[in-house]
């Protein structure tokens, strides 16, 4: 089974969501292994998808390769 983990955040949550480069402690991970179950945390989630254009472009190196891809790709 898989479960999704969620609750309403404030406008602060969300903002600290935003701009942390850590999980905050209060957010969820974004998957758990629970036994044979899975937990999705929804905050967890959002924080990694979040983060990944930020360490991608912070890059030097993987923003030229970024970059590179899309001209070959025609973006």
């Amino acid at each position: 089974d898989v479960a999704i983990v969620k609750h309403p955040l404030s406008v602060r949550k969300i903002a600290e969501l935003e701009d942390s480069p850590t999980l905050p402690s209060w957010a969820h991970p974004p998957l758990v292994k629970v036994g044979r179950d899975c937990n999705i945390g929804v905050h967890g989630l959002y924080w990694g998808l979040h983060r990944m254009p930020h360490n991608l472009f912070s890059d030097k190196k993987h923003s030229q390769l970024a970059e590179r891809l899309a001209n070959h790709l025609g973006f």
